[in-house]
């Protein structure tokens, strides 16, 4: 058998986020050999555990970039008790020749995904790969799309007000269009201050209440 490291799925209820955001999980497998029977199977961690007791099978731990399967660390055992197909823990399952594509719905839990060949022999020669479907791509990508043009307007508004800003600046001193400004205009010219009068009269000034020229 072949199995992917444990799938843990956690909402807290809230199903409607793996219908929007994860949508389904699907794995697909070819074998080496086109007459092989294969079977995939999706289970319950537990389940998947209890069924692989003792038996060998192949663990992987990581998917490839381009969504292949990583080399799998090889779990010594035996054949499995109980053929694949007569099993009914697995909630999703897909068995036959050919290339076969397992489907599945999550929901909250830890899964594992099998893949055994069909008469539970030794053996498992397949190219395997797994993906997920996005349904809210769309609407991610939409989102990005006018959070882009949104800022892209505000940086343009930004630039605007700055060139504005710089071309209405305050003007240098001789940058008026006819040469520096002319001097201010002259007011009238004061008259000189009036000389202080004389504090004493002069020593032949003639004395108040006197004559000039008579004698008492």
């Amino acid at each position: 058998a072949l199995t992917v490291d444990d799938i843990t799925l956690d909402t807290a209820g809230d199903e409607w986020v793996v219908d929007r955001f994860i949508g389904d999980v699907r794995v697909q497998a070819t074998a080496a050999d086109p007459a092989t029977g294969l079977f995939i199977g999706m289970a319950r961690s537990a389940d998947a555990a209890r069924y692989l007791a003792g038996v060998g099978h192949g663990r992987v731990g990581e998917l490839g970039s381009d969504g292949g399967l990583g080399v799998p660390s090889e779990i010594p055992g035996g054949a499995p008790a109980a053929l694949p197909g007569d099993a009914d823990f697995w909630v999703a399952r897909t068995e036959g020749t050919g290339t076969q594509t397992l489907q599945w719905t999550p929901s909250d839990g830890d899964w594992t995904v099998v893949v055994l060949r069909a008469d539970g022999s030794a053996g498992v020669d397949v190219d395997a790969r797994a993906g997920v479907t996005v349904p809210a791509l769309p609407w991610i990508w939409s989102g990005l799309l006018v959070v882009g043009a949104v800022l892209a307007v505000v940086g343009a508004l930004l630039v605007a007000l700055a060139v504005r800003s710089a071309r209405s600046g305050p003007a240098g001193p001789f940058s008026a269009p006819y040469g520096p400004p002319p001097p201010p205009a002259a007011g009238p010219l004061a008259a000189p201050p009036a000389p202080p009068a004389p504090r004493h009269a002069p020593a032949d000034a003639p004395q108040a209440g006197t004559t000039p020229g008579t004698e008492r």
